[in-house]
């Protein structure tokens, strides 16, 4: 049962092609339905966002979205965000580092994360005190198997 104020988050990891993205948005289907307000998020996206809305960026359309998603995830039920650690060095910015941190305190047990890599990639590219907040009150579930997209080509 989900619970807004007070669940746990759920940080889905493994091999491309094991089904973590497809449960994440099941979640945000059935959440949805149930009438809660829940973002899917592209984390390669999002760290494009977080970069527009840097105070270094010039005011545009750009920077108004950017504000308006990272306001959104601010106070959104539940945000997923979909494959983390896919980004480019980008993420390894302080300033990125510095949103992404304010972020994770903000949504505080109302996230789930897909991603390809393991702790320890994760760990290099977005540092121990960002890995902290992540692993919080995390369930870890490790996805295993085939790529399912290679089986339906066969």
């Amino acid at each position: 049962k989900f619970n807004s104020k007070s669940s746990t988050n759920v940080i889905l990891s493994g091999s491309y092609g094991t089904g973590k993205t497809h449960l994440a948005k099941a979640s945000l289907y059935a959440l949805r339905h149930k009438g809660f307000f829940v973002i899917f998020v592209q984390a390669d996206r999002m760290l494009e966002m977080f970069l527009a809305s840097s105070p270094t960026t010039e005011y545009g359309d750009d920077h108004k979205d950017a504000l308006r998603l990272v306001s959104d995830l601010e106070r959104a039920d539940l945000v997923i965000m979909d494959d983390l650690g896919s980004q480019t060095t980008k993420t390894e910015s302080d300033y990125f580092k510095d949103r992404f941190r304010a972020l994770m305190d903000r949504m505080r047990g109302r996230y789930i994360i897909t991603t390809n890599s393991d702790k320890t990639q994760l760990r290099e590219r977005l540092g121990d005190a960002i890995m902290s907040r992540l692993l919080e009150n995390s369930m870890v579930l490790t996805m295993t198997g085939s790529d399912y997209r290679q089986k339906k080509t066969k």
